[in-house]
């Protein structure tokens, strides 16, 4: 499990008290690699702040932005998550490392 210091890290996001870090943020699975940078970039169009750009992590790639009220999403692609035909999310097994 993740702790808040490491959150606020992950997200370039201050985790003193009092700093507006809550440290919940949504997440957004992306279906592609190349998706990641295209949703960051649709959400900074649409009012948001693209707070860590689309970055190679241990799992994939992955990047934060808030919207205008200050929310914070992650917007991420991993191997293990996948969706199928009918768009349902599941976990490949054989991708976890």
């Amino acid at each position: 499990m993740i702790n808040r210091e490491d959150f606020a890290s992950d997200a370039l996001a201050p985790s003193s008290a009092g700093s507006g870090f809550s440290g919940v943020a949504l997440i957004h699975l992306a279906r592609s690699v190349e998706d990641v940078p295209r949703i960051l970039a649709k959400a900074a169009e649409a009012g948001g702040v693209v707070v860590k750009p689309a970055t190679r992590t241990h799992w994939g790639v992955a990047g934060y932005f808030k919207d205008p009220d200050g929310h914070l999403f992650e917007v991420d692609y991993e191997t293990v998550w996948v969706f199928d035909s009918e768009h349902h999310l599941r976990v490949d097994e054989v991708n976890i490392v």
